[in-house]
């Protein structure tokens, strides 16, 4: 346990080292701009009467955080209470925050038993570089993970559904659905334009089948066929040999020779 002017002394001591190393940083001016983009914070220490065998009491507060990057900041408190955060002495409820607060006193339980306020301010503004190193990757990678989606979304546009039977003959089927609906519209538009007389006779002609309704109709070219055998004679082919000519011929001869000697009687 220390004594009084023991601790008096640490903390004096302390003092004059941190004023010797961060000089204007230990208080925010007065005329403080936050004009940078990187999150600026504070870190209040109050001693306790048993320091440095125990841990003192840590605060961190967001002064600027201009792009979030310790986390969306808390909703804006009702007039009055901000002297009683200032009283309970409470850190910034930020997750980025609680994080580096949680560092922090991990770092003061390893340093009790001497002057730890240099180590805690170091491993703070170390502990803040790494932070938004990670935060700034994992939004790097966010941001190419999205790119990469829009780009496959995209692709996917150009390259279409591949063609199977299956998706051929419902797209077929509904094609010529789509068809037919369009075709009886367009007749009934051109119906509407003829006259009684012109659309009865359209009604007539359409009513007869077509050839190629002729051709495919079942038994169709059967009559033909019948009609056709029917008109074929059996032809005896036996006329048509040699030896029948030269007698049809000899036959021809003679009755040539016999009509010539009736004449020359008759003469």
């Amino acid at each position: 346990m220390v004594s009084a002017e023991e601790h008096e002394q640490v903390i004096t001591e302390e003092w004059e080292v941190l004023e010797s190393i961060y000089m204007d940083e230990l208080e925010l001016p007065e005329d403080y701009e936050a004009s940078k983009k990187d999150p600026v914070l504070t870190l209040d220490v109050r001693y306790t009467d048993a320091y440095p065998d125990e841990v003192p009491l840590l605060c961190i507060r967001v002064v600027e955080d201009e792009r979030q990057v310790l986390g969306a900041p808390p909703p804006t408190e009702e007039a009055g209470t901000e002297n009683d955060t200032e009283a309970s002495f409470e850190s910034d409820a930020r997750e980025g925050v609680q994080s580096l607060l949680q560092g922090l006193e991990q770092v003061a339980q390893e340093s009790l038993g001497m002057p730890m306020v240099f180590s805690l301010a170091s491993h703070l503004r170390e502990s803040l570089t790494d932070y938004m190193t990670t935060q700034a990757q994992a939004a790097e990678k966010a941001a190419n993970e999205k790119r990469e989606a829009e780009l496959r979304a995209e692709e996917e546009k150009f390259r279409g559904t591949a063609v199977t039977v299956e998706r051929f003959r419902a797209w077929q089927i509904e094609f010529m659905k789509k068809r037919e609906e369009l075709k009886a519209r367009e007749e009934e538009a051109y119906i509407a334009t003829l006259t009684a007389k012109e659309r009865e006779e359209y009604r007539r002609m359409k009513a007869k089948p077509t050839g190629r309704e002729l051709f495919t109709k079942p038994g169709a070219g059967v009559e033909e066929e019948k009609d056709t055998d029917d008109a074929v004679q059996e032809v005896d082919w036996s006329l048509y040999s040699r030896e029948e000519r030269e007698k049809q011929a000899r036959e021809e001869e003679e009755l040539e020779t016999a009509d010539g000697f009736v004449e020359d009687l008759d003469d």
